[in-house]
């Protein structure tokens, strides 16, 4: 919630786009954006300085974006507070009929960035993942719009069908798997989040199956390639299986059932490696 302090002060600013909170909070944000541009971002954007960025956007869109007083009012006190009699109009700004949904896509691109292009920098990715996405999802006025977005999209094909992100650690893995899951509760029905789940994990539990169900496992199972592959999946499929909730469970179920006999071989081949079970 936007502080009563900051929401009385600044009495003055009738002009929403002149009052202090928006032009600060724009200032910041298209200097986020230039992050989105390579040459920018290997110029200027060190791991150091985009965990500032992220640190901030985390906690600005916990407040700024979408904000309660602006997305649970009724329509006449939306236009009430749109009007510029107003002296809290600004709180409508960064919400669902302004600029809102424009903000939450370049959160979610900067995010991707964030993820895919910084290896290594686990500081980095465990405010993306922990702090920023998943504070996204656990709002559901956000997650509606979250989830119709093209760039959450992309995300979340890249999660589940491309090995870009296979560089993030264990935890990580398992954290934006569940953060995706948890999406899947603002789609628009009961089918369409167990569709968005079967997808999300369509990959993963075909290729556990496939290659547990091979005669030379044991061999194959001991290339480094295979172990990084097989752990990185296992954390994903402990991260969907956490955030089941009733509208999700059909499908979450349907990938336990279908990976039950391939985590129990994989046991049996990694029970002395304690970076993969534990």
């Amino acid at each position: 919630m936007v502080p009563k302090a900051i929401q009385t002060h600044f009495r003055d600013y009738m002009e929403i786009d002149k009052h202090p909170v928006i032009v600060l909070s724009s200032s910041i944000l298209r200097f986020a954006e230039q992050c989105l541009d390579p040459e920018m971002r290997a110029s200027f954007f060190s791991p150091r300085l985009m965990e500032a960025v992220i640190w901030f956007i985390a906690r600005w869109s916990c407040t700024y974006l979408m904000p309660p007083e602006e997305t649970t009012g009724s329509s006449d006190h939306l236009h009430y507070l749109q009007s510029n009699y107003s002296s809290k109009a600004w709180l409508t700004f960064f919400g669902v009929g302004n600029q809102g949904k424009l903000v939450l896509d370049i959160i979610v691109r900067i995010s991707k960035i964030t993820l895919v292009s910084y290896p290594g920098e686990t500081d980095l990715q465990a405010l993306t993942c922990y702090q920023l996405l998943y504070g996204l999802v656990q709002r559901k006025n956000i997650s509606t719009h979250l989830v119709a977005l093209d760039s959450w999209h992309d995300l979340t094909n890249a999660f589940a069908n491309e090995r870009t992100l296979f560089s993030l650690n264990a935890v990580h893995q398992r954290s934006l798997a569940q953060t995706l899951t948890l999406s899947a509760s603002a789609m628009s029905n009961s089918e369409a989040s167990n569709q968005y789940v079967r997808s999300l994990v369509g990959y993963m539990t075909a290729y556990l199956v496939e290659i547990s169900s091979k005669n030379n496992l044991k061999n194959i199972a001991q290339q480094p390639d295979v172990m990084l592959l097989v752990s990185c999946l296992l954390e994903r499929l402990r991260g969907t299986a956490s955030a089941s909730e009733p509208r999700t469970q059909k499908a979450i179920y349907e990938m336990g059932f279908s990976v039950m006999n391939s985590v129990l071989i994989f046991l049996e081949v990694y029970k002395h490696e304690l970076s993969i079970f534990y």
